[in-house]
């Protein structure tokens, strides 16, 4: 990503986006995983739970859930 586009508030939207549909399809818990440790931190601070990390294809993930 460019760094003058940082910071405008499309992840937020996204992950807001992403939550909405989920609850409209009547999902209860919605797992994904992260390789950015920053990104779980954004995450952790939205309300996201910590599950575990874990080596995942060369990579140390952090699976994390909204409940």
């Amino acid at each position: 990503m460019i760094k003058e586009e940082r910071n405008q508030g499309l992840g937020e939207l996204l992950a807001k986006t992403i939550l909405l549909i989920a609850r409209r399809l009547d999902y209860k818990m919605l797992f994904f995983y992260t390789s950015n440790l920053s990104s779980a931190r954004w995450y952790l601070e939205r309300g996201a739970i910590f599950i575990t990390t874990c080596p995942f294809r060369n990579h140390v993930v952090t699976l994390m859930q909204f409940p």
